[in-house]
């Protein structure tokens, strides 16, 4: 066999130990290194694999041990990483049971996992890190080239890159050391990462650090928030990136839309003129908003699409009140990602048994918010139904909800009986998503502690399928009410803060936390974040 095309990572039984250590790596410090307080995600996938296996007729096959080796030694370069960088880079390793996006390789009885060829394909990689470590080996005879390349996930262009040379008789217990040399020359990692995201920013004016604004990146400001029936008023834009730096050329419009099926909420309440305008060299534009003869309050809400600096799509969001009376304003952004993957591979003396799980959630809510009342103490929810009025309601929110499972069963008789050989296998796939249909958000504060609580209820379409030996496929679809509470509080949440401070003649409240449950088969992260003004 020749693998001068092989696209190879993970495997079932050889990286097992391996992912336990990169896990591990990831809550060894908690500082973050990237820039707007963002960790970097590198997502570890194999090297291509360019050494042709060794054979009896080249007279190599002694060297079939170590050649398998090569495939050893891309989950040690990230095991390597993680450990080097912990704290300040995340690597993960992606699931050698979606093909969606990777492309497998079977060697020796073990799974590789490598990046698909197809570049068609990049923004789906976005899916497992910010960033992609891949390479290759390649040999001139006995001597192998190792060439590893940090590439950015959805425009593929290279951060940095490492390159050694070993001998192919010599890896067998020298996997750590060929790694290293290559290691040593890409830290440090988050350092180099991190001004590489500053450099394409300062070259690209209007590219934005990251994808999903956190905070509330447009500020809107109109000379009167006051208006008559059908009068208008100037208002300035300004675009700022997580870290304060104004965003030149960026697109800034005000109409209803969708960015990657979340739904972004328009004005309301009137009408902006022009529809798109363009910052200049500061950030800034200008516009006009008129107030519609039905409306007694409206809300000026613009959406700025593009990229960021790793090539994906981007969105930046503000809004501003007009005739609203209020006490307090501020925003509220939840984001949840969950993974679970589980593999069994026994037998006995009569059967063997194979199972592999794997399941992903994710989840994403934005919200803005004006209300009156006591700031230490609000709550502020969406009724079920829309009432019908002209009336803004207290909360322009969006939000989205993904489901996917897939499990798989393989029975295989090996007993020396009548039904020796016999295998069943059985499949069972399950999908839901769907929009944000109401949610309520409360808020408290008192003497340095406090909590946040949001109930989220989206509608969800489900749908599922069956397939076993000896049996009809099954289908189904459903549709129904999914609620998901969260709840983050500082007397029990070590990651969850809420920091008070006078800003101007305003009062600021900034919440923000992080939950986080690794285990061997198991990741799940949520973080919130929280920005209440004090009028």
């Amino acid at each position: 066999m020749n693998l001068s095309n092989c696209k190879t990572v993970a495997t079932k039984n050889y990286f097992y130990p391996i992912v336990v250590l990169l896990l591990a790596s990831f809550t060894a410090r908690s500082q973050q290194c990237g820039n707007c307080k963002e960790i970097p995600r590198i997502a570890g996938f194999g090297f291509d694999i360019k050494v042709s296996e060794p054979n009896k007729e080249a007279g190599t096959e002694d060297l079939w041990p170590e050649w398998k080796n090569l495939f050893m030694i891309a989950s040690v370069v990230s095991t390597q990483i993680a450990n080097n960088e912990a704290g300040c880079v995340r690597i993960t390793i992606p699931p050698s049971v979606d093909t969606g996006g990777v492309e497998l390789l079977s060697v020796g009885g073990e799974t590789f996992v490598n990046l698909p060829s197809n570049p068609l394909i990049s923004q789906d990689l976005s899916r497992y890190g910010n960033y992609l470590l891949t390479g290759s080996i390649t040999n001139n005879s006995t001597t192998c080239y190792l060439y590893v390349e940090v590439q950015t996930a959805c425009s593929r262009k290279v951060v940095t890159s490492a390159q050694t040379s070993f001998s192919l008789s010599s890896v067998a217990g020298n996997i750590s050391q060929i790694a290293q040399q290559a290691v040593a020359q890409l830290s440090p990692l988050a350092e180099k990462i991190k001004n590489f995201e500053l450099s394409e920013r300062q070259q690209f004016k209007q590219l934005s650090l990251f994808p999903l604004s956190w905070g509330d990146p447009i500020k809107i400001t109109p000379q009167k928030q006051t208006l008559k029936t059908n009068e208008s008023t100037p208002f300035t834009i300004e675009v700022k990136d997580c870290d304060g730096k104004p965003l030149a050329g960026r697109e800034v419009y005000f109409n209803e839309t969708t960015f990657e099926g979340l739904k972004v909420n328009g004005t309301t309440g009137g009408t902006v003129s022009p529809k798109k305008v363009v910052t200049d060299a500061n950030g800034r534009a200008n516009a006009t908003f008129t107030l519609r003869g039905e409306s007694t309050e409206a809300i000026i809400a613009a959406h700025s699409p593009g990229k960021d600096v790793k090539g994906c799509n981007s969105i930046l969001f503000g809004d501003a009140p007009i005739n609203i009376k209020y006490t307090h304003s501020g925003y509220v952004t939840y984001t949840y990602k969950g993974s679970s993957g589980l593999t069994t591979d026994k037998k006995d003396q009569t059967m063997s048994y194979y199972y592999t799980g794997k399941e992903n959630t994710s989840i994403t809510y934005r919200a803005s918010f004006y209300g009156e009342g006591g700031v230490g103490s609000i709550s502020v929810s969406n009724p079920d139904e829309e009432s019908g009025s002209a009336d803004i309601p207290d909360l322009l929110e969006s939000g989205t909800y993904n489901h996917h499972k897939d499990d798989y069963w393989k029975n295989t008789i090996i007993c020396n009986c009548a039904g020796k050989g016999d295998v069943t296998e059985q499949k069972i796939k399950a999908t839901s998503a769907g929009e944000i249909q109401n949610s309520s958000v409360h808020f408290d504060y008192n003497e340095g502690h406090g909590r946040i609580r949001l109930d989220l209820r989206f509608i969800s379409s489900n749908s599922s399928s069956f397939m076993a030996t000896h049996l009809p496929s099954q289908s189904s679809t459903s549709q129904d009410e999914l609620q998901w509470p969260v709840d983050f509080d500082t007397m029990l949440d070590k990651n969850f803060s809420i920091k008070r401070e006078k800003v101007g003649n305003r009062t600021r409240y900034t919440v923000e936390g992080e939950q986080t449950n690794k285990t061997n088969s198991l990741h799940q992260s949520a973080r919130v974040k929280m920005v209440i003004w004090e009028k």
